[in-house]
């Protein structure tokens, strides 16, 4: 960690959850993607959510850990809140009184510019609505309920659901519309703000400067992704989905196949996936390249979701083919049949699958093409200059902006 404060470099309070420094989830990934481009042109004080490491960050002077306790409503109050309060209710489950003292002992005027990750914890911090605020929304929470609801064409859903998606929405947009500058994974997420609208800044991933080698004679099937959040989120439908639907159909015609699992399992879901022949469940791994290796393939059978599939960018990174669905790889600038398969029924996925399990030759073309490709669009390192700039032009424009009378937290 830097010791000394340079007069010529911008002072930047970046707002975030976890340690990022040490990799793992997506939503780490791109805050270490962020931080290695602030921490070239900036001195970076962290202030971090759930920030439990084993080895120190390797950039910013200094760390503060910022505490999220839940707190719970009586029915009657939930129900009134539901009917008068402008917060969605996902803000309304956590208690920040303590986060936002910490965070005022900070003095967030004297920096030059506040970089907050996500919408709720620039919410949770009391920085939403700071006229030198830069915000990465990463992916609109708004946009990614209301898919869910229309894949499980829950039309009935009731009509608190209805308010709340509708606050959120309009919570998001406003948060966009204050921040100095702000920044989504993909252009179709872009598309759901008016203007200014956010920049896209793509997730990116360390691209190793060889393809790495790959299993020809491999029968795995591989997923990776968190599978430990609610039975609502995008990956635990999107595993359901496929050992429901698909899974069967492969194992009925390659009974040496195997499905293998990486990530974080909640323990309910576990005992539902145990239940399905010939899946592993590998949990955290230290090693996530060596499981591409041993791969035949990848699957991302997302069903509904914003930003884009670091899953699938890792994979190509790795030299493992993919196959997607269509929302799976959206957002991402690549070429179907060409650097990965799409397939969308259980139909096409069960034929995809078996073709692709039985033709090395075509692991090898689809492997050879997509590694090329993510070097050219998402390696990290190459695109570090040009976010560098980015983030560059955005902090003049917060250092620019006045800090007195600054609003409240905008709602």
């Amino acid at each position: 960690m830097a010791s000394d404060v340079s007069p010529s470099r911008p002072r930047v309070l970046y707002i975030g959850s976890g340690s990022p420094w040490e990799g793992g989830a997506g939503y780490l990934l791109r805050q270490h993607m962020f931080l290695q481009a602030l921490d070239a042109m900036s001195d970076l004080h962290l202030a971090l959510f759930d920030a439990v490491w084993e080895v120190p960050p390797t950039y910013g002077r200094a760390v503060t850990g910022l505490p999220l306790s839940n707190c719970s409503e009586s029915r009657l109050r939930h129900l009134w809140n539901d009917l008068t309060n402008p917060l969605p209710l996902t803000f309304r489950t956590h208690a920040f009184d303590e986060t936002r003292r910490i965070i005022k002992s900070l003095n967030p005027d004297s920096f030059d510019a506040i970089f907050a990750y996500r919408v709720d914890f620039a919410h949770f911090a009391g920085v939403l609505g700071h006229p030198r605020l830069i915000l990465d929304i990463d992916d609109p929470e708004h946009v990614r309920r209301r898919l869910r609801f229309q894949t499980h064409e829950l039309s009935w859903f009731d009509w608190r659901s209805r308010l709340d998606l509708r606050r959120m929405r309009r919570f998001e947009l406003n948060a966009a519309r204050n921040a100095v500058r702000a920044f989504v994974c993909q252009v179709n997420d872009q598309q759901v703000f008016d203007h200014p609208q956010p920049y896209v800044v793509p997730n990116c991933v360390n691209v190793p400067p060889v393809r790495p080698a790959h299993d020809p004679n491999s029968r795995n099937l591989l997923f990776v992704g968190s599978l430990f959040n609610s039975n609502q989120s995008p990956n635990i439908d999107a595993v359901r989905w496929f050992v429901e639907k698909v899974w069967p159909g492969i194992v009925a015609a390659e009974p040496s196949a195997r499905f293998h699992i990486v990530g974080e399992v909640k323990k309910s879901f576990q005992e539902f996936l145990k239940s399905i022949p010939n899946v592993v469940i590998r949990g955290y791994v230290e090693d996530l390249a060596d499981a591409y290796r041993h791969a035949a393939f990848s699957i991302a059978p997302i069903r509904y979701g914003t930003g884009t599939r670091l899953k699938i960018i890792e994979s190509m990174a790795q030299g493992c083919p993919v196959v997607s669905t269509t929302k799976g790889w959206e957002g991402l600038e690549l070429t179907p049949d060409e650097h990965l398969l799409v397939a969308d029924s259980p139909n096409a996925w069960i034929e995809t699958c078996l073709n692709l399990l039985q033709n090395s030759d075509r692991q090898e073309s689809l492997s050879k093409a997509a590694f090329t490709r993510t070097r050219e669009l998402y390696d990290v390192d190459a695109r570090r200059p040009w976010l560098t700039k980015v983030l560059a032009d955005a902090i003049a424009a917060a250092r620019a902006a006045p800090v007195k009378n600054q609003p409240a937290a905008a709602l």
